[in-house]
């Protein structure tokens, strides 16, 4: 049985990340080797709070995001 990897909200951000491309592939190369991630309501909560804060994305684009992960 595959281990179970919990994803921390950076790795999340650094996705939509534009001026951290190092970090961006990587954050991907995780989500993509690891099939079977956990992602908590708190990391959600902390993703939406940067996405609205410091990203400027509007409502209906963290929405997006929210729905995507």
């Amino acid at each position: 049985m595959p281990d179970k990897v919990f994803i921390d909200s950076n790795i999340i951000l650094y996705l939509y990340s534009e001026d951290e491309l190092f970090k961006q592939h990587k954050a991907q190369e995780i989500l993509d080797i690891h099939n079977n991630t956990i992602i908590s309501t708190q990391v959600i909560n902390e993703v939406s709070n940067v996405l609205f804060k410091k990203f400027r994305l509007s409502a209906i684009d963290v929405e997006k995001v929210i729905l995507e992960i």
